[in-house]
């Protein structure tokens, strides 16, 4: 009887062993999938902490975002209205040269071979109205969110400014044997203008193609007629006065937007 109990009591204790090395083997794996689970929860929080919240319009900022968001947007802000500022103190400063330019025109200036201090003087600011002619036209197509235009008035600009380097040194500078290389940067802007403005009217872009026509125009009519560069002047005071009027934005009609892809 004695021997029955204790055997009895034996195989209980050894029962209890092994379901408890059971449920250990069971147990263990899952703690410890839910450990590796808080790990990398916890992760995933600091990485989504240390990420900056950026703002979801250009004027505008996420509620709850941090310093740096704010000042960075803040930054951006005045960097782009101190270049539209530099844009437009170019657009008045071209306009102006090639006004003043078709102005000289009325005295009848000798350009090809300067003499009197008039003569010097309108070959000096057609140089003036040339080389500022290169800056103008890359602002002016920032004002347009086709690729094309943006190419093209780059070519366009550069053009400008082989022109008037030509023309100080041939006419101002008597260096002889470099007229081509004038005819050669004129006919690039010239063609250069007219691009842009097909471009911009074959999109609908009808405000800014407007402006680039009468430029076209202007700087045409100077070379037959006195007073071609107030056509010039006209053109680009209306930008630099209202450049948003001009602007086409993402938000516009669906020609707007491929002539952005372009």
């Amino acid at each position: 009887m004695h021997a029955a109990t204790v055997m009895s009591a034996s195989a209980k204790a050894t029962q209890r062993r092994t379901t408890t090395a059971v449920i250990a083997i069971i147990v263990r794996p899952s703690a410890m999938a839910t450990k590796v689970q808080n790990a990398v929860a916890r992760s995933l929080a600091l990485k989504s902490e240390a990420l900056p919240k950026t703002p979801t319009a250009p004027d505008q900022t996420v509620r709850g975002a941090g310093p740096d968001a704010r000042e960075t947007a803040s930054a951006a802000r005045r960097c782009s209205d101190t270049i539209l500022r530099m844009a437009r103190v170019v657009w008045v400063a071209t306009g102006m040269a090639w006004a003043f330019r078709s102005l000289l025109d009325l005295l009848s200036p000798r350009y090809f071979h300067p003499v009197s201090p008039l003569d010097y003087l309108a070959v000096w600011s057609f140089t003036a109205a040339l080389l500022l002619t290169g800056p103008a036209v890359v602002c002016l197509s920032r004002l347009s969110w086709s690729r094309s235009v943006r190419v093209i008035a780059i070519a366009t600009g550069a053009g400008a400014v082989l022109a008037g380097l030509a023309n100080a040194a041939e006419d101002a500078l008597r260096v002889r044997g470099i007229g081509d290389i004038f005819v050669a940067g004129m006919l690039v802007l010239v063609a250069g203008l007219l691009a842009c403005t097909a471009i911009l009217a074959i999109f609908r872009n009808w405000r800014l193609a407007a402006a680039f026509a009468l430029l076209s125009a202007g700087v045409l009519v100077s070379f037959a007629l006195p007073g071609g560069g107030l056509l010039v002047l006209l053109a680009l005071l209306a930008v630099a006065a209202r450049p948003a009027w001009f602007t086409v934005t993402p938000g516009d009609p669906p020609d707007s937007r491929r002539a952005a892809r372009r």
